[in-house]
């Protein structure tokens, strides 16, 4: 079984026309997908909430790092 997550948000990612990862090129491969021979062995998933990412992704980072030290990445990923 292969996993595929995919959510109709990812269609709203718009990089410009002249950028190949673009959403017209997104459907055309989930139309693809959908309609391939072994699509029985495909699963389709939606992707995690945010929110519970967040979650779990503290949990880990926190067995590796220290709290302080997680928050002055992010405190500098914020900054650009």
């Amino acid at each position: 079984m292969i996993s595929v997550i995919y959510s109709d948000e990812f269609l709203e990612h718009k990089t410009g026309m002249l950028h190949p990862e673009r959403p017209e090129r997104l459907s055309a491969i989930v139309k693809t997908l959908k309609t391939f021979p072994h699509n029985g062995q495909l699963q389709w998933r939606s992707p995690t909430p945010v929110q519970q990412r967040h979650s779990s992704l503290m949990t880990l980072l926190e067995k590796v790092h220290s709290r302080s030290h997680i928050q002055a990445v992010a405190e500098i990923a914020n900054q650009g």
